[in-house]
């Protein structure tokens, strides 16, 4: 019977060909690649104890302590990072937007309430239906070895596809975005303190380095632009 380490192997084989060239490095059974005080890393996501996915997430410099604690070892806690996307949610959202900095998607883990549907809005139908995939997912990935073969084929595709484009798009302005529009729009209100702390910190570095604050453009505006230049 396969087990979590033909996962983890199948994975590790389509990496050595995909991003160990791109200069990714391994650590347990995550990726990361660190370039020019930036962090890159594909994350398997097992913080609840049961695998949930993997996922393209994103750090940068300015992020203080929380990007230090990174180059010790990376994160599967998803919080840790500003920027995350799930694998699944990668082509929705470039399906619904040309720009990551533009897209309505909440980038960061602890704002996301829902995942999305294929409008990239967040749906609790599309949150309730994903779980129950997860379960029989994983019932399969632990039965059926081509299906671990196919699994992570298309997870490859993607980050193929949309996750080196991903990668190339984010950067700080991301990063500030992405906490201060969960302020703005009171995501997840519980997490609040981790939002601030962020902000904080992201301030600091835009004024230690002179840099103007980037500024959040309501999902509203980003709309009516699109339809105007279609």
């Amino acid at each position: 019977m396969p087990t979590a380490s033909d996962l983890n192997n199948t994975v590790d084989k389509f990496a050595v060909q995909f991003l160990l060239p791109l200069g990714f490095k391994k650590s347990g059974i995550h990726y990361y690649k660190i370039d020019n005080n930036q962090y890159y890393g594909l994350i398997k996501d097992t913080s609840r104890g049961y695998f949930m996915d993997y996922y393209l997430v994103y750090s940068h410099e300015a992020a203080g302590k929380h990007y230090e604690k990174l180059l010790k070892k990376p994160s599967s806690m998803l919080k840790d990072y500003p920027v995350s996307v799930n694998l699944g949610d990668i082509k929705i959202v470039y399906e619904s937007t040309e720009k990551l900095i533009n897209s309505s998607y909440t980038f960061y883990s602890l704002a996301r309430e829902f995942k999305v549907d294929k409008n990239c809005r967040e749906s609790e139908t599309v949150w309730n239906q994903y779980f129950s995939k997860i379960i029989k997912r994983n019932e399969l990935l632990t039965t059926d070895i081509n299906y671990i073969n196919d699994f992570v084929q298309q997870m490859f595709d993607t980050i193929n596809k949309y996750g080196l484009n991903f990668y190339n798009e984010c950067d700080f302005n991301l990063c500030y975005t992405s906490v201060q529009k969960s302020i703005e729009q009171n995501k997840m209100p519980q997490y609040l303190q981790y939002y601030n702390e962020y902000k904080e910190v992201f301030d600091e570095y835009c004024k230690l380095n002179n840099i103007t604050q980037p500024r959040v453009l309501s999902t509203m505006k980003v709309s009516w632009i699109n339809k105007l230049f279609k």
